[in-house]
This record gives C-alpha cells, sequence and structure tokens, in this order.
C-alpha cells in the first residue's frame, strides 16, 4: 500500500469513526451512542488483487479492529513488525 494513500485511508476512515462516536441519534426522545470499527484497504495494496479481494482484506481489518475492543481502524498501513494488524486507538495511540 502506497504510504500517502494508506495514511489518506486511514485518516478518513478515523474521521467517520469519530464524527459517529461524538454524534448521538436521538429516537423517541432517547439518544444512543454509536460507535464503529472500520477497516481500511486501498486498491494500492498489493494483497488485493481483485474487488473481492480488496473487500476480503477490509473485512479482515474490520475483524482486527473488532478483536481490539472495538470502535477503532484497522488497515495494511498500521501493520506491525510482526505482521498482526495494528489499530488505531480513538484517543490517537496505536
Amino acid at each position: 500500500m502506497s504510504a500517502t494513500v494508506g495514511a489518506q485511508a486511514i485518516v478518513a476512515a478515523e474521521r467517520i469513526r469519530e464524527t459517529l462516536e461524538l454524534t448521538p441519534v436521538v429516537l423517541n426522545d432517547a439518544e444512543i451512542r454509536v460507535t464503529v470499527s472500520i477497516g481500511v484497504a486501498t486498491s494500492v495494496d498489493p494483497a488485493a488483487t481483485s474487488p473481492a479481494a480488496l473487500l476480503n482484506r477490509a473485512d479482515s481489518f474490520v475483524y482486527a479492529a473488532k478483536e481490539a475492543v472495538r470502535n477503532r481502524v484497522a488497515g495494511e498501513d498500521l501493520r506491525a513488525r510482526d505482521s498482526a494488524p495494528a489499530v488505531v486507538n480513538p484517543r490517537g495511540s496505536a
């Protein structure tokens, strides 16, 4: 994954995640808080050789984010040296 493209995708996903977390939904006079886990893969990811592979890659990162206590962004650009998908912590630290 191109570092620039991957970094931009991660930043965009984190903004979406944070906006959802900070924006309550009002339903029948009740305020509901929503969180989301997001997997990020780009078409320049060498493992994403087709649209289906790209979706599978993003899906695997969603599960990595959920395993890291949810409400996270995970993607190839954040991989640690041990090849385990890394995640963005909602507070900004990986």
